[in-house]
């Protein structure tokens, strides 16, 4: 019977055995080396036509895909770990340890001061924020050049405060969206590293199942995938394979083609004129006029900036930054219909919410159906250029940068061309006696004697120019030689009296 010392005798004599005989065997191979955990190296696998390459190493989970060679996708991933271990440590706790709701906040903090559209953002962002029960965000906008909003922090209720009018529609929208809120919750209180493609895709298949609009879905995952990025690049954050790319997306078509009609617009304004707030008739008639967004006049423009005296109203913000506003008389009336108020006050004092409800409710009583308050910046710009049939006035009304997004708001129908083609004739001109009396009259335009000064002096002058020259030349010639020959008399006060009419005629007979 072998003891334990015995055991561990012969397991060493054979060992050492062992090692005799390859050190003695120089044609026996090494025995494999086995990869280590340490190892930088990364090895790739091919997928499809491309090779990838993922790396987990110090807490560290680097995934490189889309190369053309095995050793491409090893070496892109070598670096991609190099990199970041050269980093600083990353933010807070980390994605496995921070939920995707307390990330979102600090996410808020930090991009919400200097966003364009904050307010429309925080509305996205409140919504996980309130099913994981944290404080919700608000932004006050602040003066500074780069700094756009100041962002605080609401305690959390159960009770949601819903703008006056939108009680019945905000409990169809909770009935309606029961399903994408409950995935919403399971999102907001998950791992960040826990989120997967597939929690995503099917967030986005459920508000496609509610009739979520495609714009809308849009959004959604346009923040999803905006935190991602920021937290892989700006909290060294592992979370290279961003989870809200490479989802199936319904197609965006967000064009509209509605225009307000002038007998819609009759009763329309009707049914305006009879709302209880007496600021919602004129406030839509400036919508209307000018085709400015709603949040323009609402959230930007202040009494100082109209110019009566040069119709414009100079917006010192908007959504393609600041810009002129032409006014027209209308407009200008709507102005006057407002109120005149102090140069540092806002001109509109309503909320967006409560004009959407007012205007609701004047389209029912004005049997006006599928007309949003966006579609008067479309009844504006159609307005426009079937009134100028100059795209680049249409431009300086709307603000757009591109032509290619003002033909999207100039929204000219058949209706119109048969307006134009059927439209009566210009008055033909009556025939004149003689051409003294016909004067200028041609194709029934008449011209007033200061414009046909105008246009005969432009004549005389456009006909001459090329011909001024040669005559003077002409004139030259025939003086020089005059002077000599003995037909020029002698003036009363010296020098030449010459006939220059006779001279060219010599000329002419002379060549």
């Amino acid at each position: 019977m072998q003891t334990g010392n015995t055991k561990g005798a012969i397991h060493g004599v054979v060992t050492a055995a062992t090692i005799d005989v390859a050190a003695t065997n120089p044609n026996q191979p090494p025995a494999p080396k086995k990869r280590s955990r340490t190892d930088a190296t990364a090895k790739a696998v091919k997928v499809g036509k491309t090779w990838t390459a993922r790396l987990r190493r110090s807490g560290h989970d680097v995934y490189e895909t889309g190369h053309k060679t095995r050793a491409d996708a090893e070496l892109a991933a070598a670096r991609e770990l190099a990199k970041r271990k050269a980093q600083s440590d990353p933010f807070g706790k980390g994605p496995k340890k921070t939920s995707f709701a307390l990330a979102l906040r600090d996410y808020a903090t930090a991009k919400l001061p200097y966003m364009k559209g904050a307010k429309q953002e925080i509305s996205r962002i409140n919504v996980y924020l309130r099913l994981a029960k944290l404080p919700t965000i608000k932004v006050i906008p602040v003066e500074g050049k780069h700094v756009r909003f100041k962002v605080e922090f609401e305690q959390w209720t159960s009770e949601r405060a819903v703008p006056k009018g939108l009680d019945a529609h905000r409990k169809q929208l909770v009935v309606k969206t029961a399903d994408s809120m409950r995935l919403r919750a399971v999102l907001a209180t998950k791992m960040v590293a826990d989120i997967s493609r597939y929690d995503i895709q099917q967030l986005v298949n459920k508000m496609r199942e509610e009739g979520s609009e495609a714009a809308t879905i849009g959004l959604e995952r346009s923040l999803l995938r905006a935190f991602f990025n920021y937290a892989h690049k700006k909290w060294s954050w592992d979370v290279p394979d961003n989870p809200a790319t490479g989802i199936d997306m319904p197609a965006v078509n967000n064009a509209r083609e509605r225009v307000l009609s002038e007998e819609e617009q009759i009763r329309l304004d009707e049914a305006l004129s009879e709302c209880r707030n007496r600021l919602v008739l004129p406030v839509m008639t400036l919508l209307r006029e000018t085709a400015m967004r709603a949040s323009e006049p609402l959230d930007h423009a202040t009494w100082g900036d109209v110019n009566w005296d040069e119709c414009i109203l100079k917006l010192r913000d908007s959504k393609t930054d600041k810009r002129d506003v032409p006014l027209s008389p209308a407009a200008l009336q709507a102005l006057r219909d407002i109120g005149p108020g102090e140069p540092d006050e806002k001109i509109v004092k309503v909320t967006y919410e409560s004009l959407r409800a007012a205007w609701g409710r004047a389209c029912q009583r004005a049997n006006i159906k599928d007309l949003n308050i966006h579609d008067l910046r479309h009844t504006g710009a159609t307005r426009m250029a079937l009134k100028t049939a100059n795209i680049f006035l249409v431009q300086a009304l709307t603000g757009h940068k591109t032509l290619q997004m003002v033909e999207r708001y100039v929204n000219v129908k058949a209706a119109d061309a048969v307006k134009v083609l059927h439209a009566p004739d210009a008055p033909a001109p009556q025939p004149a006696e003689d051409s003294k009396k016909a004067g200028m009259k041609e194709a029934g335009v008449v011209l007033s004697p200061a414009q046909v000064a105008l246009i005969a002096n432009a004549v005389v002058q456009a006909t001459s120019s090329a011909a001024a020259t040669k005559v003077a030349a002409d004139d030259a010639a025939t003086y020089s030689q005059a002077a000599d020959q003995p037909q020029a008399r002698a003036g009363d006060r010296g020098g030449y009296i010459i006939d220059f009419h006779a001279a060219r005629q010599r000329r002419a007979v002379g060549r």
